[in-house]
């Protein structure tokens, strides 16, 4: 279970987002919680994933693929307890919640695509042209961006690290980090970043140049 701040539907996106800073706790629909009538209402993508069925895919004619993208991008994942969130550019986007969690610092994995939404409010970026592709060298800005988050936690600041999805270049940069300051692999890493956030899944060169 994955502890995880989630924003509503868009189309509920001016009611205030659903928040829970629990550890590893979900909203009682990401849980299962309420029957199978409530697991085959897909449409509002509120289901984790994980509690769905095959079957329920084929009956409202949503692959699970899409299904789980839909999911993931309106969660807010936080990766280390009371400082580093994980994400993707819908939540950056969303002022309300992430003043509500605090965040004074955002990586933007996707500036081609992602603007830095909260620089005029004070908040400081540290924003890369990256590409999810086989052909990028994301290993160049390891270093750039490990020194970036080490600075954050000297501050005492909070830190949301984002791209598109919130799966491969983000993912990527955070586990990055975990290999340099924690000296473990990248094996021990990918599997932290999973029990956090479960749609985490770099690109093979990006898993290349991690090891």
């Amino acid at each position: 279970m994955q502890n995880v701040t989630q924003i509503p539907d868009q189309s509920e996106l001016n009611q205030p987002p659903m928040a829970n800073r629990d550890h590893h706790k979900q909203p009682a629909s990401a849980q299962g919680q309420g029957g199978d009538t409530e697991a085959k209402d897909l449409c509002s993508f509120q289901v984790n994933p994980s509690n769905i069925n095959e079957e329920d895919f084929d009956f409202n004619g949503t692959s699970r693929k899409e299904y789980e993208n839909e999911f993931w991008k309106r969660v807010c994942s936080e990766i280390i307890d009371d400082f580093m969130w994980l994400g993707s550019d819908l939540i950056a986007r969303d002022k309300e919640t992430l003043g509500k969690i605090g965040i004074t610092h955002v990586i933007n994995c996707a500036a081609d695509y992602s603007e830095d939404y909260m620089k005029s409010d004070g908040v400081t970026y540290k924003s890369y042209h990256l590409k999810d592709h086989v052909a990028e060298d994301i290993s160049c800005v390891f270093y750039d961006a490990i020194e970036f988050i080490q600075n954050v936690k000297r501050q005492k600041g909070k830190v949301y690290v984002h791209c598109v999805q919130g799966i491969s270049r983000s993912a990527t940069i955070i586990i990055a980090y975990k290999i340099f300051t924690e000296k473990c692999t990248y094996e021990e890493a990918y599997e932290y970043m999973k029990s956090r956030r479960g749609c985490v899944n770099p690109n093979l060169k990006f898993i290349l140049q991690l090891r």
